[in-house]
């Protein structure tokens, strides 16, 4: 399946840039067709590993 719909996947985590001083997380994904959508676009409660799972 991923062989015939490859995608590129995006992680972005940017830490303290905003005003609440929240981790923010980006996941953005690349189709075949060159398009970019948005997969999830999150502010965290701490930079904790279990944060994320």
């Amino acid at each position: 399946f991923a062989k015939l719909y490859p995608k590129v996947l995006i992680v972005n985590y940017t830490y303290k840039t905003n005003k609440y001083k929240m981790p923010l997380l980006n996941i953005v994904s690349i189709n075949t067709t060159g398009s970019t959508f948005y997969i999830i676009f999150i502010y965290l409660s701490s930079k904790e590993e279990e944060d994320f799972a």
